[in-house]
Parts: structure tokens; sequence; C-alpha cells
């Protein structure tokens, strides 16, 4: 057998080892080690190393380096594209077999004196997942000749392709961990968001109650509340926090256990327009606070958290409604086949002013009507083209016939659904509508 072909053998025998290497594991910082230390035996390099490619810069980061120099060159070794050797490898994609590195025009030698180390010979070759380059795997100085040959670049072709395949199945693994973690986690937010939502409306006579909340993501910052103040009395909430996913689900169900804990203090005499005067002044103070702990801390600032709010309460006994709107789309009221948006009420969203005061707004309802309150999920729902629902189409739903408040909430829901057909939705959707029938 010829001393060629016994070394052709043993790198094949040293690739069958690197591929038992890559399916004992899954993680990057047990296979590149394994890696690099066969190759690095294979060569008879005195160093090897792998640097990836910078997704944001797409500059080229060493993230393992063997040999004396390893973790300097990890270090203090950073290149930008097209720099030095390395970086070229990767711009160009093409193998290079380097017989006398320092005089070779593109050796970075202020990187190199960074490292500690001047290569004498150098194989470097592109790391390729799906035909694109991700990094460059790095021999350096074979310890039993003078300089690498042809023939070495082919062998560390493999383990660069293999290297590459332990790289791309580390990553894949890393974000499906990833994706089931986030889905496990939105998962559960939404149901605790779920848990707190009323799934029954009190027994109010003559009035009939219903809601629908759909998130534009797993778990959103809409939501709805509906308390009963007295036998005849009934609140109803509904708010957009700014966000969506996790936070936001969680903000909602502190949103909902405060304007609980202040309606069961204020009872039969709770005023829209005071609860959403005290939330403002909550939110406010939060926002100055967290503001202040982060100028201190040197933190960067976070953006502040806004509610958008409607709060309503509505006596059926006097067919007295009470509203405020606190950067809501108006609410809109279906009576006599028409429908009447209920506008000059409120302020902006809360947490934006701080001690801002908010207009309050009264009517009595007569039997037959329905009180529609809505996030701007629902009027500003595009379809394909681009187009707003709106209230003009809000308002054709609601005066088709209904005898309900969750046939109205339905024939809304449906119109909705219908115009944006096979759009994606771009925000949380929730409504809720009062029908009164006077007992």
């Amino acid at each position: 057998m010829t001393a060629s072909l016994e070394k052709k053998l043993a790198a094949f025998s040293n690739l069958i080892e690197i591929a038992a290497a890559i399916n004992s594991s899954l993680d990057p910082d047990d296979v590149l080690p394994n890696i690099l230390d066969v190759a690095q035996r294979t060569m008879d390099a005195t160093a090897a190393s792998v640097a990836l490619v910078d997704a944001t810069t797409k500059e080229l980061v060493y993230v393992i380096a063997t040999g004396k120099y390893g973790e300097r060159v990890k270090q203090n070794v950073r290149l930008k594209p097209g720099t030095g050797i390395a970086g070229w490898v990767a711009q160009h994609g093409q193998s290079q077999v380097i017989t006398d590195v320092a005089n070779d025009p593109r050796f970075n030698r202020a990187a190199a004196e960074k490292a500690g180390v001047i290569p004498r010979s150098m194989i470097c070759v592109p790391m390729r997942v799906h035909g694109k380059v991700i990094g460059i795997l790095q021999a350096i100085d074979p310890r039993s000749k003078p300089v690498f040959e042809p023939d070495d670049g082919e062998f560390f072709e493999a383990f660069a392709s293999l290297a590459a395949t332990a790289i791309s199945n580390a990553r894949m693994h890393k974000a499906l961990l990833k994706q089931q973690s986030e889905k496990q986690e939105r998962d559960f937010a939404r149901q605790i968001q779920q848990s707190f939502l009323p799934r029954e409306m009190p027994p109010i006579p003559g009035v009939t109650i219903h809601a629908c909340n759909e998130s534009a993501l797993a778990v959103g910052g809409d939501f709805y509340d509906v308390i009963q103040l007295s036998p005849t009395k009934v609140a109803l909430i509904i708010g957009d926090i700014t966000g969506k996913g996790v936070a936001a689900s969680l903000y909602m169900v502190r949103c909902l256990f405060d304007t609980r804990r202040s309606c069961g203090v204020a009872g039969e005499a709770m005023s829209p327009s005071g609860m959403l005067a005290a939330k403002n002044n909550i939110l406010a103070r939060e926002a100055t606070c967290q503001l202040a702990a982060e100028m201190t801390t040197g933190q960067p600032p976070h953006p502040p958290i806004f509610l958008g709010m409607i709060c309503v309460t509505f006596d059926a006994a006097t067919g007295e409604l009470c509203y405020a709107n606190a950067g809501l789309p108006d609410p809109i009221l279906h009576t006599d086949g028409r429908a009447e948006t209920l506008s000059g009420s409120g302020g902006p969203a809360l947490g934006m002013v701080p001690e801002m005061t908010f207009d309050e707004s009264s009517r009595t309802l007569r039997g037959g009507e329905t009180l529609l309150l809505f996030t701007d999920g629902l009027s500003e729902a595009r379809n394909l083209g681009g187009v707003e629902f709106g209230y003009d189409r809000i308002a054709e739903a609601l005066a088709q016939p209904h005898d309900n408040a969750a046939a109205a909430v339905a024939r809304v829901s449906r119109s909705v659904l219908h115009f944006i057909g096979g759009a994606a939705r771009h925000d949380d959707l929730t409504l809720m509508a009062l029908h009164y029938v006077k007992p």
C-alpha cells in the first residue's frame, strides 16, 4: 500500500469518527471541539479554528480555536468582510492552501500579531449550509513537514463539510427547542389570560351581554370585563394594552385585578370617568419611576405601557347609560334600525398624560337598543387590498336583525371575517355588546 493511499484511508477513518461525533450530540459546544481535535490530529497541525459569519455585521467571529494561542484568537480576532485570508475565503467561497502565509498579500499581520501567532503555512476552507458560506475552518502549521500540500486541502474540505453540518444541526435543534419553549410559554399565558376573562355574564333583568376576544398572536393585549354593581346595575370594561404577546397578556391580568378591585370598592356609585382617571395616574406614575430608574442605572429606556380603555355603567332599572373613553374607538349604539356613534367623552389612552381628567357622557336607553364596544382591531381590520373594515361596515353589520347581544356580536364577527378574507390579522380583536329589553 502506498503512503498516499494510507493517508487517504486514515483520513477517511477520521471522517467516520467525526460523523459519529456529530450524531452523538446536537450541542455545538460538544461537537465542534471534537471535530477540531480530530481535524488537527489528521492534518498534524499545530492549531485549528472555526470562525462564523456574524449575521448582522457579516464579520468573521472565531468561536473556537485550539493550540497555544487559541484563547487569544477567540478573544482578539474579529475580521471585517473580505479582510485577511480567512475573510477572503469566506467572501469568495474558495479553499486556500498557502505555503508562505507571511508573504501572501491577503495576510492580515495586525490581526495575527494581536493573536500572538504568525503562521508559516495555512489551510483555510469555507463551510457551507445549503450553498451559503456560514464560516471558515482553518488549520495552522503542519508539525511533521514544512508546509501543507494541495491534497491536504481536499481532506480539510471534507472536515469543513462535516463541521458545517454539525453547526446547522445544532442551530436547527436550538431553534426548535426555542420554538417549543415559546409555544409553551404562549400557551400558558393564553390559559392564564382566558381564565381571567368572564365566562358567564351577570344576570341583569332585561339585559343580555356577550363578548368576543381573539388575539392576532397566541396571546394579546386586549381584554374585557363585566362586573355586577347591584342587582340591576352592571359595569362593562374593554381595554387594549400597547404591545402583544406574553408581556401584554400578563399585564392584562393585572388590569383585570385592578378594575375589579376598584369596582368592588366603589360599588353602585362607581364612575366611569373616575375609574379611568385613577388608572391613568397609576400608569403615569409607574412610567415616571421606570424612566428615573433606567436613567440612574444607565439602562436603555423601555417603552412605557399605554392602555386604551372604555368604561361603561348601565342600570337596567332606569335605562341610564354612563360612559367614558380613553383612547379607544367610539362605541356604536343601534337604535330604531340605525347606528349612532357615541362620541364626546373621554380623552387619550391611559398613562400618556399625568393627572388627566376624562369627560363622561350619559343617555337613557330604550328597549330594543344595542350598545357595541370594540377595540381598533375591529375598525382597522384590513382585507388583502389594505382597505379597513371601518365604522360604516360595523354599523351595517350591527343593523342586521338581532334580539340579543350574542346574535349582535356574531353578526359583526362574521362580517369582519368575511371582509378580511385570507388577509393576516395585524391586531387583536375584541368586541362586546349589551342588548336592552326593558323589563
